[in-house]
């Protein structure tokens, strides 16, 4: 009798050892997600700030550090398409036009793309998985 209670706890015990590593899993998930917006965030940032200057010394052209308006307006046609309904294509199409009608070198598309995908993990992925992490670990 004894050696069957135990050989039937032995499962339970295996199936919390995969829950345990599920549950552990889906943090490192959500942690790893939130650790690549706020970096990706950070450096985008950082880079519009840096490289208008850059390019305004290098160029010597003072009209150039205007470019530093280039991540709030990121920001603001991604909160528009997120929050006021704007259709999704609404960010690239108007920073193709920007680009296209602008002499910015071309590397400078990966600020806005950073940006873009910044905004993205951090306003639309980040609370999606927080909801599914507090829904499987019961936190509340």
């Amino acid at each position: 009798m004894w050696r069957q209670q135990k050989s039937l706890a032995m499962p339970n015990e295996i199936h919390d050892d995969e829950n345990y590593r599920n549950k552990l899993n889906t943090i490192m998930r959500y942690q790893t997600t939130k650790l690549v917006g706020s970096l990706l965030g950070t450096l985008s940032l950082l880079a519009s700030l840096v490289a208008p200057i850059a390019l305004a010394v290098n160029q010597s052209s003072p009209v150039l550090i205007a470019l530093i308006l280039l991540w709030p307006i990121c920001v603001l046609l991604m909160s528009a398409v997120r929050l006021g309904g704007a259709p999704s294509w609404t960010p690239a199409i108007a920073f193709a036009v920007f680009f296209w009608v602008t002499t910015v070198p071309a590397w400078y598309w990966m600020i806005v793309i950073s940006t873009m995908l910044a905004y993205h993990i951090n306003q639309n992925e980040l609370p999606v998985m927080e909801k599914n992490l507090m829904q499987e670990t019961k936190l509340k």
